[in-house]
């Protein structure tokens, strides 16, 4: 049998530990609401709202958020100059213009990592929240259930999340949409191949990160942040907008992503990833720590922030 990792040792232990306190409560040594389970005691409470009594001045200032922003990654697209690609997802026609096929491969205002006609049409943000889940194990004598915390795995795994975005004239959003999910298509139903590099390197080249920021009302420090992983668009916005009679109304698109990680601000690694896509392209865009928080800045803000 192969060692156990110190990780899945702890695990372990603390399993044990659980059925150590529920079969002492089905002997009737104690019951579920004891301080020998739970830990916070009265003596303790007692102390706690004592001191809020005393001290009932915060010393935190309220949170007012600010401007919010959307940055998903380009899709590797590194074949359609492909013959055979182009034909299909019939590049240079009315419905995949040239202009927008750079889109998914990087070029557009120059060398750019980040399909900046996204950012700049969001209409706002929002996240789910992170969910510890819970489980009830060995019911006691008295009738009731012991329930005990388990991961937050089911919320930072695959799912699904949907963005606001504001459709411009001639519809860039809903066709740089529809060219990415019928190269998808294409790609999965074995109509077309994708590059020789996305074989070779066995990656998925539909796939894109997204990056969710919020600032607070400074427009610069960062309160929330979400990137989502292996991401890809699950369809066409044809419902949204419709033709009717009456005022002219501006068009949102509800778009769907499928995404297989999320990472929230308390993993550190997202900053450095973000900070990585932008280094390796002309995106004047950066995350930086000033003063223990963090800051997004851009252009020549780098150098010149001193708070």
């Amino acid at each position: 049998m192969a060692k156990k990792t110190l990780q899945e040792q702890a695990a372990d232990a603390y399993s044990k530990m659980i059925v150590d306190i529920t079969e002492d409560e089905i002997e009737g040594e104690f019951s579920f609401s004891s301080e020998k389970l739970f830990s916070t005691t009265n003596v303790l409470r007692k102390r706690i709202i004592s001191a809020n009594s005393e001290n009932n001045v915060s010393t935190f200032d309220p949170l007012t958020l600010g401007p919010f922003y959307l940055f998903i990654t380009t899709p590797r697209f590194m074949n359609l100059d492909n013959e055979s690609v182009s034909n299909y997802l019939k590049i240079g026609s009315a419905s995949a213009p040239n202009e927008l096929i750079r889109y998914l491969q990087g070029r557009h205002y120059g060398s750019t990592n980040f399909m900046k006609i996204f950012t700049n049409s969001l209409d706002s943000l929002s996240f789910d929240d992170i969910i510890l889940d819970t489980t009830e194990i060995s019911e006691g004598w008295e009738g009731s259930k012991l329930t005990v915390p388990k991961h937050t795995i089911n919320s930072r795994q695959s799912g699904s999340v949907s963005f606001p975005f504001q459709e411009y004239e001639n519809t860039p959003l809903t066709k740089i949409i529809s060219i990415w999910i019928r190269y998808i298509e294409g790609v999965t139903r074995g109509f077309i191949e994708p590059s020789r590099v996305a074989r070779t390197e066995k990656f998925l080249d539909y796939c894109c990160s997204i990056f969710g920021i919020v600032l607070n009302v400074d427009g610069r420090t960062i309160e929330k942040m979400v990137k989502y992983t292996g991401a890809f668009p699950t369809a066409i916005p044809y419902s949204n907008g419709e033709g009717k009679r009456g005022p002219s109304e501006n068009v949102l698109l509800n778009i769907p992503f499928s995404f297989t990680k999320k990472e929230t601000l308390d993993e550190a690694m997202i900053v450095a990833d973000f900070n990585y896509i932008t280094g390796e392209s002309s995106d004047e865009v950066r995350i930086v720590e000033r003063n223990n928080r963090l800051k997004l800045l851009f252009e020549n803000e780098f150098d010149n922030l001193r708070y």
